[in-house]
């Protein structure tokens, strides 16, 4: 797959982002990817093997993960700041308008991005994410909101250097895999698994759990009537991590999107069918009647 790796760059507030511009590199058919929170481009490698003969695939790593910089401002780790970083690489690498594509916490970004600046935006492909508060499940295993969110902010705030050991020794544990299928929370092979274990190493722990507390703290659901460009919404029927009654909301809440649902789709469908969900987003992105990175 043809590949162009881009220095970082300087995003809205000067924090250095990394990213890369795969597949068809002369076209004018781009699609940009949004990751989940604590996860890498790694996620999307079917998906792009089946885009990138004819599309432009514009990947980027979310501020403390990979190979972007923390924030400069501790404070800019906010659903807004990210979504202000896909504009700020659409301008890096010269593109007018994208298709969106996120994952997991990257749908939450993708439709704020919709409120900051519509008119860049020519569609989206929202996967396995909520329009808001992605930390709902845990609150339904009995854990208080409040608890919850003042345990990891405080992690954060006042132990950051012993969080992020702990976290980083605790990936290097070859355990993840096991209990994460024993826990029905993926279907996953191993190995397809193995680079969100891995980033887990190197990951900014801090960055990390702030942006989780303030994607907690927000919601785009007030936007979803006004999206007026084609949608397509991926559903996994046992993802316990966002169960199918969120992506529900956004099928419903959206006008005439689409819809695919897996049934037997976990949190990591996208490695586990990514037959049915290529063709299916091939066929979407097909149906999107003008250009795909067209002005």
């Amino acid at each position: 797959m043809a590949r162009t790796e881009h220095p970082r760059f300087a995003s809205w507030d000067g924090t250095r982002i990394a990213c890369s511009v795969r597949g068809d590199l002369a076209g004018d058919r781009t699609c940009v990817f949004v990751n989940g929170l604590f996860g890498t481009d790694a996620y999307w490698v079917f998906l792009e093997r089946d885009l990138a003969a004819d599309h432009r695939l514009v990947t980027f790593d979310l501020r403390g993960h990979g190979g972007s910089d923390p924030p400069l401002e501790a404070a800019h780790v906010g659903v807004s700041d990210v979504a202000r970083d896909v504009r700020a690489l659409l301008d890096h690498v010269d593109i007018e308008r994208a298709v969106l594509l996120g994952f997991s916490y990257g749908v939450q970004v993708a439709l704020e991005a919709w409120r900051l600046f519509p008119e860049r935006i020519s569609g989206f492909v929202l996967i396995a994410g909520p329009a808001g508060d992605p930390l709902s499940a845990v609150y339904d295993l009995g854990i208080p909101p409040r608890v919850w969110r003042a345990t990891a902010g405080n992690l954060a705030r006042y132990l950051p250097r012993s969080t992020q050991a702990a976290w980083h020794a605790a990936f290097h544990l070859p355990i993840w895999h096991p209990l994460a299928t024993l826990a029905h929370l993926t279907r996953a092979e191993p190995a397809h698994l193995k680079p969100f274990l891995d980033h887990q190493t190197r990951l900014h722990v801090p960055t990390a759990l702030r942006m989780a507390m303030a994607a907690g703290e927000h919601s785009a659901r007030d936007l979803l009537p006004s999206i007026r460009v084609p949608t397509l919404v991926v559903a996994g029927g046992r993802d316990t991590v966002t169960p199918l009654s969120h992506l529900e909301i956004l099928r419903d809440g959206i006008p005439e999107a689409g819809w695919l649902l897996v049934p037997e789709g976990t949190h990591t469908l996208l490695v586990e069918d990514p037959e049915r969900i290529g063709a299916r987003v091939r066929a979407f992105l097909a149906s999107v009647h003008e250009p795909l990175g067209g002005a």
